[in-house]
């Protein structure tokens, strides 16, 4: 290696060709003839040819990588054609019965729940019938102290102050009772008597009338009406729970492996063949979709390149004015320019530069990707050719001397 370098610092330093140095080098190492070959080179040379038949080095490295990106693409094809399998024999039954037992999980605890609170409704709604009496609030019920010890059927008549008027049953002469000696529910019954009294006789019009009951105001209306609304909401739930399929149960995956495994027993390239043919449809399908993207590429370029730009030949009309030209037109891809007898007078140099610039603003613009397709033609006022491009090469300018 050191004496490769050593000679290419050689070469170098008298500067030769570098076509030469790289003859030179490739001489010195692949067959030394006069070179010192030592140990160390027997390995270079080996690398160099092993460099020739292999550039990068790694393609034993790159094939295995190759193979193992094809081994797993058809392994994760032959599972995906496993999948469309047990959809196709068993997925009806197995996906439909999957999805109810889902559903039936998530929608049972909302279920429980309303349940749960319907029951409580009913119970309070109990405990206010009772505590209302069935009868008139204004008629005979039992009122009790408030330690429970004594107790008697009276009906109210009213309240004075901190007491209240009772008319005991079977006598007509009134009592009066303090209010703080009465028991919770004796208590609270006066308080809420006046709505008791107004909430019966509502009732009794209702019943007359044939009118439901529950819509009269109240604590009982609130509460039958939160109920409704429960029973509903519990009623939606209950239709959108599904059933399970009347197939009978979802066969087993124990089941579904077995028949599998029996399938390829019986043939062992059934999923692979399967896979093999997707994987060369999936590729196939690509190829076409490529396929579609460059056509509709090419026809954009196409399209763009039969589309015509729009020339500024401007330039030109400044020359006009400096009276070195008269006038100017286009033939196709070759512009022909009209000189005045002003042209002719300047120097040669100069007139040659113009006709070159000229030149360059037309090809820029009308053939940018092959410049030397865009001609040039100067012609005097009688029409004699007085220079422009050679005849097949468009950026050859020349004028008359």
């Amino acid at each position: 290696m050191q004496s490769t370098m050593t000679l290419k610092m050689f070469l170098n330093m008298y500067r030769l060709p570098p076509a030469l140095i790289r003859c030179a080098l490739v001489l010195c190492t692949v067959a030394p003839i006069g070179c010192s070959r030592g140990p160390e080179l027997q390995g270079d040379s080996a690398s160099v040819e092993q460099l020739d038949q292999d550039p990068s080095g790694d393609a034993e490295r790159l094939a295995v990588d190759r193979q193992a990106d094809e081994d797993e693409e058809l392994r994760a094809a032959i599972e995906r054609e496993k999948e469309k399998w047990i959809e196709r024999e068993h997925g009806g039954r197995m996906w439909v019965y999957r999805d109810a037992i889902r559903m039936q999980k998530s929608l049972t605890p909302e279920i429980e729940k309303l349940k749960s609170q319907i029951s409580q409704i009913d119970e309070k709604l109990n405990e206010r019938i009772e505590a209302e009496g069935a009868a008139d609030p204004r008629g005979y019920r039992l009122w009790m102290s408030r330690t429970g010890e004594h107790q008697r059927r009276a009906r109210f008549l009213a309240t004075e102050g901190d007491e209240v008027l009772l008319e005991n049953e079977g006598k007509t002469e009134p009592t009066r009772v303090k209010i703080a000696m009465l028991s919770a529910a004796d208590r609270r019954f006066i308080g809420d008597l006046p709505f008791l009294v107004e909430q019966f006789e509502e009732s009794q019009r209702a019943s007359e009338t044939g009118t439901d009951w529950a819509r009269s105001p109240g604590e009982r209306d609130r509460l039958q009406r939160e109920k409704v609304g429960l029973q509903a909401k519990l009623e939606s739930l209950s239709g959108a729970l599904p059933n399970l399929p009347d197939s009978g149960d979802p066969p087993r995956i124990e089941d579904v492996v077995q028949e599998m495994e029996t399938i390829i027993e019986e043939n062992p390239g059934y999923f692979v063949d399967l896979a093999i043919a997707a994987i060369k449809r999936a590729k196939d399908a690509e190829k076409r979709e490529e396929a579609k993207i460059a056509g509709a590429q090419r026809q954009a370029t196409r399209s763009q390149e039969e589309t015509p730009t729009p020339i500024d030949l401007s330039p030109l009309d400044k020359l006009k004015e400096t009276g070195l030209i008269d006038s100017y037109r286009t033939n196709g891809n070759e512009l022909i320019v009209t000189v005045s007898f002003g042209w002719h007078p300047v120097h040669y140099q100069n007139r040659l530069q113009l006709a070159q610039a000229m030149w360059e603003m037309w090809a820029a613009q009308r053939v940018p990707s092959n410049p030397d397709a865009a001609f040039l033609k100067l012609v005097d006022l009688r029409g004699n050719k007085v220079g422009g491009s050679a005849r097949l090469v468009g950026s050859n300018i020349n004028v008359n001397r």
